[in-house]
């Protein structure tokens, strides 16, 4: 089951940010309804991983797997949707990278 948690974690987040990125649905009535949705989906996937993993050790190589795929569906897929980063936004993604490493590791 909490493979399945990382899995509707993931699909949320990609579908979020293919929502943010395309025109077409962007701009579309029920925009919000479909981001109130992701975002439902997004909140409730991390508590349950929380809540059925006992041992503390797991749960923060779970949290690391769980900021690695945030991280990773926020900066890495806007890029293939044609937005370029500039070299301050490149030094912020270094940094968020380097901080999750920092604290978890």
């Amino acid at each position: 089951m909490i493979a399945l948690m990382y899995l509707l974690g993931f699909l949320s987040y990609f579908l979020a940010v293919w929502a943010m990125y395309t025109p077409a649905i962007k701009n579309h009535e029920h925009y919000i309804i479909g981001s109130m949705i992701f975002g439902f989906c997004m909140s409730f996937s991390w508590p349950y991983i929380v809540k059925h993993t006992n041992d503390p050790n797991l749960l923060y190589t779970r949290g690391l797997i769980w900021d690695a795929m945030l991280v990773g569906c926020f900066t890495v897929l806007p890029l293939f949707f044609g937005v370029k980063l500039g070299l301050t936004a490149w030094i912020g993604v270094a940094l968020v990278v380097l901080g999750l490493i920092i604290m978890k590791l």
